[in-house]
Protein backbone atom coordinates (compact mmCIF):
# COMPACT_ATOMS: atom_id res chain seq x y z
CA UNK A 1 0.00 0.00 0.00
CA UNK A 2 1.52 3.30 -0.82
CA UNK A 3 1.66 6.04 1.27
CA UNK A 4 -0.49 9.71 0.98
CA UNK A 5 1.89 12.36 -0.10
CA UNK A 6 0.46 15.31 2.17
CA UNK A 7 1.58 18.86 1.26
CA UNK A 8 2.80 18.98 4.78
CA UNK A 9 6.52 18.71 5.51
CA UNK A 10 6.17 17.99 9.23
CA UNK A 11 2.94 14.99 8.47
CA UNK A 12 5.87 13.54 5.68
CA UNK A 13 8.15 13.20 7.65
CA UNK A 14 6.57 11.37 10.34
CA UNK A 15 5.38 9.15 7.77
CA UNK A 16 8.66 8.29 6.44
CA UNK A 17 9.73 7.93 10.17
CA UNK A 18 6.81 5.88 11.38
CA UNK A 19 7.81 3.58 8.19
CA UNK A 20 11.47 3.65 9.43
CA UNK A 21 10.50 2.89 13.09
CA UNK A 22 8.93 0.21 11.64
CA UNK A 23 11.23 -1.63 9.62
CA UNK A 24 13.48 -1.22 12.35
CA UNK A 25 11.14 -2.11 15.65
CA UNK A 26 10.83 -5.52 13.32
CA UNK A 27 14.49 -6.13 13.18
CA UNK A 28 15.22 -5.83 16.86
CA UNK A 29 12.16 -8.10 17.98
CA UNK A 30 14.91 -10.90 18.34
CA UNK A 31 16.65 -8.66 20.49
CA UNK A 32 13.65 -7.26 22.90
CA UNK A 33 14.46 -3.92 21.59
CA UNK A 34 11.98 -1.22 19.78
CA UNK A 35 14.38 1.08 17.81
CA UNK A 36 14.02 4.11 20.81
CA UNK A 37 15.04 1.86 23.10
CA UNK A 38 17.98 0.89 20.96
CA UNK A 39 18.99 4.62 20.29
CA UNK A 40 19.27 5.28 23.73
CA UNK A 41 21.69 2.32 24.22
CA UNK A 42 23.37 3.57 20.87
CA UNK A 43 23.75 6.94 22.67
CA UNK A 44 25.17 5.47 25.81
CA UNK A 45 27.65 3.50 23.99
CA UNK A 46 29.00 6.27 22.07
CA UNK A 47 28.49 8.79 25.34
CA UNK A 48 28.88 7.30 28.48
CA UNK A 49 27.99 9.20 31.74
CA UNK A 50 25.32 11.32 29.75
CA UNK A 51 23.11 13.68 31.44
CA UNK A 52 19.89 13.63 30.16
CA UNK A 53 20.04 17.05 29.07
CA UNK A 54 22.70 16.34 26.23
CA UNK A 55 20.67 13.02 25.85
CA UNK A 56 17.47 15.70 25.24
CA UNK A 57 19.37 17.80 22.96
CA UNK A 58 21.28 15.02 21.15
CA UNK A 59 18.39 12.58 20.55
CA UNK A 60 15.92 15.97 19.64
CA UNK A 61 13.57 14.38 22.32
CA UNK A 62 11.73 15.58 25.08
CA UNK A 63 12.34 15.10 28.33
CA UNK A 64 9.27 12.65 29.51
CA UNK A 65 10.03 10.65 27.14
CA UNK A 66 13.34 10.43 27.77
CA UNK A 67 13.03 9.95 31.22
CA UNK A 68 10.42 7.71 30.87
CA UNK A 69 12.54 5.38 28.54
CA UNK A 70 15.53 5.56 30.84
CA UNK A 71 13.58 3.91 33.60
CA UNK A 72 12.13 1.36 31.54
CA UNK A 73 15.70 0.29 30.57
CA UNK A 74 16.52 0.85 34.37
CA UNK A 75 14.02 -1.66 35.18
CA UNK A 76 15.47 -4.47 32.70
CA UNK A 77 18.57 -3.87 34.25
CA UNK A 78 20.44 -2.05 30.81
CA UNK A 79 20.80 0.83 31.83
CA UNK A 80 21.97 2.84 35.11
CA UNK A 81 23.10 6.08 36.73
CA UNK A 82 26.83 6.25 36.77
CA UNK A 83 27.14 9.67 38.28
CA UNK A 84 25.34 12.37 40.48
CA UNK A 85 27.58 15.06 39.60
CA UNK A 86 25.53 17.90 41.52
CA UNK A 87 23.64 15.65 43.87
CA UNK A 88 20.65 16.27 41.51
CA UNK A 89 21.90 16.04 37.82
CA UNK A 90 22.15 12.10 37.25
CA UNK A 91 24.44 11.06 34.68
CA UNK A 92 23.54 7.56 32.53
CA UNK A 93 25.53 4.75 31.69
CA UNK A 94 25.13 1.37 30.04
CA UNK A 95 25.15 -1.78 32.86
CA UNK A 96 27.14 -4.75 31.85
CA UNK A 97 23.74 -6.32 30.42
CA UNK A 98 23.18 -3.26 28.53
CA UNK A 99 26.58 -3.36 26.69
CA UNK A 100 26.29 -7.24 25.93
CA UNK A 101 22.19 -6.20 24.91
CA UNK A 102 23.61 -3.16 22.56
CA UNK A 103 26.48 -5.29 21.05
CA UNK A 104 23.69 -8.45 20.25
CA UNK A 105 21.34 -5.76 18.96
CA UNK A 106 23.68 -4.05 17.03
CA UNK A 107 23.73 -6.31 13.67
CA UNK A 108 20.39 -5.94 13.70
CA UNK A 109 20.53 -2.67 13.45
CA UNK A 110 23.15 -2.79 10.75
CA UNK A 111 20.67 -5.50 9.04
CA UNK A 112 18.26 -2.85 9.42
CA UNK A 113 20.59 0.08 7.90
CA UNK A 114 21.55 -2.44 4.86
CA UNK A 115 17.87 -2.56 4.27
CA UNK A 116 16.53 1.08 4.17
CA UNK A 117 19.78 1.54 1.52
CA UNK A 118 18.91 -1.26 -0.55
CA UNK A 119 15.26 -0.38 -0.63
CA UNK A 120 15.58 3.29 -0.89
CA UNK A 121 19.34 3.17 -2.97
CA UNK A 122 22.34 3.95 -1.28
CA UNK A 123 23.12 7.06 -2.68
CA UNK A 124 20.09 8.50 -1.93
CA UNK A 125 19.80 7.16 1.56
CA UNK A 126 23.42 9.04 2.35
CA UNK A 127 21.91 12.37 0.68
CA UNK A 128 18.50 11.70 2.78
CA UNK A 129 20.34 10.90 5.93
CA UNK A 130 22.44 14.36 5.89
CA UNK A 131 20.02 16.43 4.42
CA UNK A 132 17.21 15.55 7.11
CA UNK A 133 20.13 15.65 9.49
CA UNK A 134 20.98 19.23 8.14
CA UNK A 135 16.95 20.14 8.53
CA UNK A 136 17.13 18.83 12.14
CA UNK A 137 19.98 21.40 12.80
CA UNK A 138 18.49 24.35 10.86
CA UNK A 139 15.09 24.27 12.68
CA UNK A 140 17.01 24.07 16.08
CA UNK A 141 18.97 27.12 15.10
CA UNK A 142 22.44 25.26 14.29
CA UNK A 143 24.30 26.66 11.05
CA UNK A 144 25.55 23.97 8.86
CA UNK A 145 28.93 23.88 7.56
CA UNK A 146 27.61 26.20 4.88
CA UNK A 147 26.98 28.74 7.08
CA UNK A 148 23.19 28.38 6.25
Amino acid sequence: MAVVQIPCYCATLRQAARAVTALYDERFKPAGLRATQFTILQTLDFQPGARIADMVEWLAIDQTTLTRNLALLEAQGLVAVVDRPSGREKCWGLTKSGASKFADARPLWEGAQADVAERFGRQRTRSMHADVHALANALAGVKDEQGA
